[in-house]
C-alpha cells in the first residue's frame, strides 16, 4: 500500500525501542501507535541507508486516532474505515491485511463501500467525496458540497446512495449523481434503536420490546442479515450478542474487546464476521459462532470477485512502460548475442592456438621421453655392473672388519673386568665416607637448632614490644581523628548559620522587590487606564 501524500513515518516520534534476543532486529513504537522494525546486519543497514529507508512496518500501518466510519461490501471481502487521523484504509477481513490506504488534509467522519467494492463514499469535514478504489490508490471521482457528513450509505443494489447533513438525508443516483430525494423524517414497519441505556424494537410507532443495558451507555447496533441476532456496543468498549426476537429476560453474551467507546458496528454480507471500531483506534474482526462453535447458517451464496479498477492513463502508462521494457529487453538480447558471438570467436581462436602449442609440446615431450629411456637403460646397465663390483668389495671389507673387531673385543673385555674390580673398591670407600658425613651432619644440626631457638625467643620479645607500641599509636591517632571531626562539624555549623542568615536577607530583599514591582504594576495599570480614557 502507498499514499500520494507525505509518508507518515517521517512525521512520527519514537516512544519505545526493543531489540530481539539475538540482536538481529530492532523494533520501535511511535507516538501514532505504529510499529516498525529494522535489521541490524551490516549489509542491510548499508543498503537501507543508501535508500534513506531504515525502518519498515512490523506488520502493517494502523489508525493512530479514533475510528469514525466503518463499511463493508458484497462482492469483495473488504472493509473500509476512516479516522480522525485523516486517513481512509481498506482492509481484507479474510486475510487480515491492509489492502490500500490514503491520507488526506481533512478529517473523515463517515465512509461507505459500494456493493461491488470498486467505489467508496467518504464524508469529510468540508465535502462528501465519491472515490474510485484503484490498484494502488484512492482517487476522487465526484465531490458533493455536504459538510461534516456523519453518516453515508449505498443502497443494496448500489444504484443509489444517501448522505446525512445535520438532520436531513440526501439521496443521490449513482449514475448521474443527481439529488433525487430529500428526507426529513423516518418511515418503515420495524425499527431497532439504541438509546443511552436501552434497546427498543419499534413497529408502527409503537414500542414492542425493550432490553435495558446492564452497565454503560449503548453507542452502536448491528443486526445480522438472517435476523437471528443483534449486536450492541457500549461506551465502555463491551459488545453484547442478543437473540432476535428480543428476549424477555436478560440473556446475552458479553465480551470486552475495546478500550474505548464502540463507534460503529457492521456484519459481513454472509453473516460470518462482526466488524467493530472504537475510539481506541482499533478495528476488531470477530468470527460469529453459536454456543457449539459453529458459524451462522446463511442462505446467501457469496462469490467474491477479483476485478479491480485501473484508469486508462495508468493502463496506457503501464503498457508504454512494458513496451519500453520489452524494447530494452530486445536490445539487451541483441547485445548479449553479439557479445556471445565475439566471445565464441575469441575462444575459438584461443583454443586453436592452444591446440597447436600443446601439439608441439607433446611432440617435444615424446622425443625427450625416448632420449630419457635410452639414458635410463644405459644407467641401469652401469648400475648393475657397479653393484656386482661393490658386493665383492663389501664382502672382503666385512671379513676384515670381523677379524679386527674380534681382537678389539677381547682387549675391551679385559679392560671391563679391571674397571669392575676398581668400582667395587671405590664403592666400599664411599660408604665409609658417607657414614662419617652423616654423623658430623647430625651434630652440626643439633648445634644450629639450639642457636636458632635462642634467636627466636629474642625476636618474639621484640615483636610483643612493637605490638604494644603500635596499639598506643593507634589509640593516639583515634583521639586526633575524633578531635578533627568535632572541629569540622563546628566549622560546618558556622558556615551553615552564615549562609542561612544570607538566605534570610535575600528573601527579605526579594519580598521588598516584589512589593515594589506590585506598586509599579498598579501605577502602570493606572497610567494605561488614564491614557485609554
Amino acid at each position: 500500500p502507498r499514499s500520494n501524500d507525505l509518508n507518515p513515518a517521517e512525521l512520527q516520534e519514537i516512544h519505545t525501542i526493543c531489540m530481539s534476543p539475538a540482536e538481529e532486529t530492532l523494533a520501535v513504537s511511535t507516538d501514532r501507535g505504529q510499529l516498525y522494525s529494522a535489521s541490524l546486519s551490516s549489509t542491510d543497514i548499508s543498503r537501507l541507508l543508501e535508500r534513506h529507508q531504515c525502518f519498515k512496518s512490523l506488520s502493517q500501518p494502523f489508525h493512530s486516532s479514533a475510528i469514525t466510519g466503518l463499511s463493508t461490501c458484497i462482492l469483495k471481502p473488504l472493509v473500509a474505515t476512516c479516522s480522525l487521523d485523516r486517513s481512509v484504509r481498506i482492509w481484507n477481513y479474510e486475510t487480515k491485511e491492509l489492502e490500500l490506504y490514503r491520507e488526506f488534509q481533512e478529517e473523515a467522519y463517515s465512509v461507505a463501500l459500494h456493493p461491488t467494492g470498486l467505489f467508496i463514499l467518504v464524508g469529510f469535514s468540508d465535502k462528501l467525496r465519491l472515490m474510485n478504489l484503484l490498484l494502488d490508490d484512492i482517487r476522487t471521482l465526484k465531490e458533493f458540497t455536504l459538510r461534516s457528513c456523519r453518516e453515508c450509505s449505498f443502497s443494496h443494489g448500489g444504484h443509489m446512495f444517501a448522505a446525512v447533513n445535520g438532520n436531513i438525508i440526501y439521496v443521490y443516483t449513482f449514475t448521474t449523481f443527481e439529488n433525487t430525494l430529500t428526507l426529513k423524517a423516518h418511515n418503515g414497519k420495524t425499527i431497532l434503536t439504541v438509546g443511552s441505556d436501552i434497546v427498543r424494537e419499534i413497529q408502527s410507532c409503537q414500542v414492542l420490546r425493550e432490553v435495558p443495558a446492564d452497565e454503560g451507555s449503548l453507542t452502536a447496533l448491528a443486526v445480522s442479515h438472517s435476523g437471528r441476532v443483534i449486536f450492541t456496543g457500549t461506551s465502555s468498549g463491551t459488545i453484547r450478542a442478543i437473540k432476535y426476537p428480543l428476549p424477555i429476560q436478560r440473556e446475552w453474551v458479553i465480551q470486552q474487546p475495546h478500550g474505548g467507546p464502540v463507534n460503529k458496528m457492521a456484519i459481513t454480507y454472509d453473516d460470518q464476521f462482526l466488524l467493530t471500531v472504537s475510539e481506541d483506534g482499533c478495528l476488531l474482526i470477530s468470527k460469529i459462532v453459536d454456543k457449539d462453535g459453529r458459524g451462522l447458517k446463511s442462505n446467501r451464496q457469496v462469490v467474491h470477485t477479483e476485478e479491480i479498477l485501473v484508469t486508462k492513463a495508468d493502463l496506457e502508462e503501464k503498457a508504454q512502460h512494458m513496451l519500453e521494457l520489452k524494447m530494452h529487453l530486445e536490445e539487451l538480447q541483441m547485445e548479449n548475442e553479439y557479445q556471445l558471438r565475439l566471445k565464441d570467436m575469441s575462444h575459438t581462436e584461443k583454443f586453436r592456438e592452444l591446440m597447436e602449442k600443446f601439439t608441439l609440446e607433446v611432440e617435444s615431450l615424446k622425443a625427450a621421453k625416448k632420449i630419457m629411456k635410452t639414458k635410463i637403460e644405459e644407467q641401469e646397465y652401469e648400475n648393475q655392473k657397479d653393484s656386482v663390483e661393490a658386493a665383492v668389495k663389501h664382502s672382503k671389507q666385512l671379513q676384515d672388519l670381523e677379524q679386527s673387531y674380534t681382537s678389539k673385543l677381547m682387549v675391551n673385555h679385559q679392560k671391563y673386568q679391571d674397571l669392575l674390580q676398581k668400582h667395587e673398591k671405590m664403592q666400599d670407600e664411599y660408604k665409609k665416607q658417607l657414614k662419617s658425613a652423616e654423623e658430623s651432619h647430625t651434630l652440626a644440626l643439633e648445634d644450629l637448632t639450639q642457636v636458632y631457638k635462642v634467636k627466636l625467643q629474642e625476636k618474639t620479645q621484640l615483636l610483643v614490644q612493637h605490638q604494644k607500641e603500635a596499639e598506643q599509636k593507634v589509640h593516639e591517632f583515634e583521639k586526633i581523628l575524633k578531635q578533627a571531626k568535632e572541629d569540622e562539624k563546628e566549622k560546618i555549623r558556622l558556615i551553615q548559620a552564615r549562609f542561612e542568615q544570607q538566605l534570610h536577607s535575600e528573601k527579605e530583599t526579594n519580598e521588598d522587590l516584589k512589593k515594589r514591582a506590585a506598586v509599579m504594576a498598579q501605577k502602570l495599570h493606572g497610567a494605561q487606564r488614564q491614557a485609554d480614557g
